[in-house]
């Protein structure tokens, strides 16, 4: 009897536990201080003229995220710092361009990066370093695209493990002196898939899975570049319900693109990218 009734008590406590519901959302307080490690990864593949172009870049950088203000309406701004950038690139094609290239993101160290965020993630304001950047490094380093990965959007209400929300998002990508002007899209589902501890904490484990879509246009080297191409996306998030902040974020995206060009020459070149994100928060 005694054994029975403690099973049924385990069992009330594991589904207790399994039930619990989460209010997930950004918080802390004016001059609270973070500091993270961002790796970033790129490949691409791509066939011109019968030759195949391989190029991998790889960024390393360690940032100061700070909490500058809390809105009455809950929105927050936050800052961005780098504090050092680790840059490297391989490939024939990038053997002229390396230095520069990395000369343009040393230029970075230092940088303020702004956003306003709302409490759940959505990035309302952006200020910051696109204009700093040449356009081969505007997929690479987007002060949207780096403000929605320390801030990726959570539910509306609470949720309990196994439930879902979905995002989709527009992100536009301009530069003028480059000419460019691309959009980018993403469709997500993001699901908390579990708990998991680490350094004493317990963190919430989401997984996100989804597409991206690429369509733009840019001038470069007198030809103008037209480019569209879709993929898929997945990847985790660790967030720190507690004191209301992003834990660590990976991220995998996968995409088939096409390049059009006219101009000197008009050819269409097929293209393979592939990024690789990870984030993790500094003790």
């Amino acid at each position: 009897m005694f054994k029975r009734l403690m099973t049924t008590f385990i069992m009330f406590l594991f589904i207790a536990g399994c039930s619990s519901s989460y209010l997930l959302q950004y918080k802390g307080s004016p001059g609270k201080i973070r500091r993270y490690q961002m790796d970033t990864n790129l490949e691409q593949n791509m066939e011109m003229m019968g030759n195949e172009i391989n190029i991998t870049m790889q960024l390393v950088s360690f940032i100061t995220q700070t909490i500058e203000n809390i809105e009455d309406s809950g929105n927050i701004n936050i800052s961005i710092v780098y504090d050092s950038l680790q840059f490297d690139a391989t490939g024939m094609q990038m053997v002229a361009m390396k230095g520069k290239l990395e000369e343009q993101i040393n230029k970075l160290k230092g940088k303020k990066i702004e956003f306003r965020i709302s409490n759940k993630g959505e990035v309302l304001e952006t200020s910051g370093i696109d204009s700093l950047l040449p356009q081969q490094l505007n997929q690479f380093v987007n002060s949207r695209e780096l403000a929605s990965s320390f801030t990726p959007d959570l539910p509306d209400k609470k949720v309990k493990i196994g439930d879902s929300w979905e995002v989709k998002k527009e992100v536009p990508i301009e530069k003028e002196d480059a000419k460019m002007k691309m959009n980018v899209s993403r469709n997500s589902k993001l699901t908390l898939i579990g708990k998991e501890k680490v350094d004493g904490l317990t963190l919430l484990k989401i997984q996100h899975t989804g597409t991206v879509g690429l369509d733009g246009e840019m001038e470069q080297g007198g030809m103008n570049l037209f480019l569209e191409g879709d993929g898929d996306i997945k990847g985790e998030i660790l967030f720190d319900v507690k004191n209301g902040c992003l834990y660590s974020h990976s991220s995998e995206t996968e995409m088939d693109l096409t390049i059009a060009t006219s101009g000197q020459q008009n050819m269409t070149i097929p293209m393979m990218q592939y990024v690789k994100v990870k984030i993790s928060r500094l003790k």
